[in-house]
Order: structure tokens, then sequence, then C-alpha cells
């Protein structure tokens, strides 16, 4: 079995090898966990510790309308709300596989569905894990 990184840096199955493009996988970790997802189509993942240190990226990831509603929230769903939104934009991201071509607060997301704001790139659907360990959030986006 040969795993190598495509251009843009996500994990595949070498070329010539008999699962290439049948069988597609994702993986992402965050301190002690571990997430993979494998299916028969493109796949991304993404799992989050709520992290107090990741919380200087929220201008990096919310949009300003995603900041609003942060900001109504009291101070203990703030953190669940801005993890929720990073691991569905994360998890759309490594779905396309195309890094971050695509700056994370440049994504909108209508009901369970992540798009390009400016229409770039297909949206799709994602949907939050429930069973996840206590302080943790993941996403799937298939």
């Amino acid at each position: 079995l040969e795993i190598v990184e495509d251009e843009n840096g996500r994990p595949c199955f070498a070329a010539g090898y008999p699962l290439e493009g049948k069988v597609f996988f994702n993986l992402s970790h965050s301190e002690g966990y571990a997430a993979a997802a494998v299916a028969d189509c493109p796949v991304g993942i993404d799992i989050e510790a709520f992290s107090q240190r990741d919380m200087k990226y929220i201008d990096k990831i919310l949009r300003p309308d995603e900041l609003e509603v942060y900001d109504s929230l009291e101070e203990e769903e703030r953190r669940r709300y801005f993890f929720e939104i990073w691991v569905r934009k994360e998890s759309y991201l490594k779905f396309l596989g195309i890094g971050l071509k695509i700056l994370p607060k440049d994504l909108m997301i209508r009901d369970e569905f992540v798009f390009p704001r400016d229409g770039s790139y297909e949206g799709r659907k994602t949907q939050l894990l429930q069973d996840c360990p206590e302080g943790y959030v993941t996403s799937l986006c298939i």
C-alpha cells in the first residue's frame, strides 16, 4: 500500500495502485485524538479540541455575520459555536483538496451546506458528528 500526497498535499493512493480513484480517505488530528474518513468518493474530515489558544484565529475563520452571532451568545456557548463553524469549513476545504486557496472566512454556511462566497466551487453538505470525546467537535464533508 503506497500513500502519497497530491499537488495540494492531500493524502491519496499512489498512481497505478489498484485503489487509485476508487477509495478516498482523509485524516485529521487534534491534541490526543484523531479522525479518519474512508469513502468511495472524495471526503473531508476535521476534528478540533476546544482550545483557548486557537481562539486567536477567530477573525480568520468567522465571517462578519458569524461574528455577530458569536458576540450575541453567552460565554460558554461561544467556544462551541466557533469550533463548530471551524470544523465545518475545514472539512469542506479538505473535501475539495485545495489547501487554503480559499480562506475559511470566505466560506459561507447556510443550513448544513458550506460554499465559497464567490461561487468558485460547488457547495457541499457537512455534518457535525455526535459521538465526539468531551471537549472536541468533528465535521464530515462528503
